[in-house]
């Protein structure tokens, strides 16, 4: 992987990486996650078409945080747009993951100028519309001190246990940043913020920037109820939807050559 640099982005500093050449892809990682999350092989791959920016949220990894301002999923949507600026990107499209998927969502509605166009993957519009998580999934994203395998579990679902295993070995195999207490908490606040908020699922109804939606079928953590709802809010013609059969909320990795050329068809016919 390349080397982690930093930033100066709206009072704070975020750590980032870059990897490929090409158009530029800015993927936005979820809840108590860092870049470090993506792995190595899902941003190599990518990195094959486009220029792939992964960056850890504010709080998070190898980004620090100003604990005097409120986290909300809109102030992660300014930052990632803060760092667009700071790096001179023109338009990137973006590709959200999780937390990330509502960030995205929040780009658009609030900075459409800003990107290009965007793939969500098990996010939701929050407001009364989003299809919440089970209480257990809930409860572990809100745990300070989450473990690996408790990711895994919710992550990947009964018969994905190869793609467990090798997401686990790949996973280890690299440095992982830590996402303190204290930032799992504010973050959890920030989920809790946007679920009651009707901003960003009133704002899609004028978004113009192309959307491809995905979603795992079985992702316990966002179900893929939620995928239509983000359709039905954006409107046939500017959106697109692809369920996976199968894969649970890491879908990106479980299916992931799949996914892969997914985003490439969707993307690379409009680079510009």
């Amino acid at each position: 992987m390349e080397p982690v640099r930093h930033l100066a982005v709206n009072g704070v500093e975020i750590g980032y990486q870059q990897v490929g050449a090409g158009r530029d892809l800015l993927v936005v990682t979820g809840n108590a996650c860092t870049m470090g999350t993506w792995g190595t092989t899902f941003p190599h791959q990518l990195s094959t078409y486009f220029r792939v920016t992964m960056f850890d949220n504010r709080g998070a990894g190898r980004s620090t945080d100003d604990q005097s301002v409120p986290m909300t999923i809109q102030l992660l949507a300014a930052d990632t747009v803060g760092l667009i600026g700071a790096l001179a990107l023109r338009r990137p499209d973006v590709l959200g993951w999780s937390m990330g998927a509502e960030i995205a969502l929040a780009m658009a509605v609030d900075h459409e100028a800003a990107i290009g166009r965007l793939v969500t993957t098990g996010g939701d519009t929050g407001g009364r519309h989003a299809v919440p998580a089970s209480p257990r999934v809930q409860d572990m994203f809100n745990d300070p001190n989450p473990t690996i395998d408790q990711f895994l579990d919710v992550f990947f679902p009964p018969g994905a246990e190869a793609a467990r295993k090798r997401y686990t070995q790949e996973y280890r195999s690299i440095p992982q940043a830590a996402v303190p207490a204290e930032t799992v908490r504010r973050q959890g606040e920030a989920e809790t913020a946007f679920h009651l908020d009707e901003r960003t699922w009133r704002g899609l109804a004028d978004v113009q920037t192309p959307i491809l939606v995905t979603n795992g079928s079985e992702d316990v953590v966002n179900p893929p109820a939620n995928a239509d709802v983000i359709v039905n809010r954006v409107g046939s013609g500017r959106v697109e939807k692809v369920i996976f059969d199968g894969a649970g909320h890491a879908m990106w990795f479980q299916a992931l050559d799949r996914f892969v050329d997914l985003v490439v068809e969707f993307l690379e016919p409009h680079r510009r």
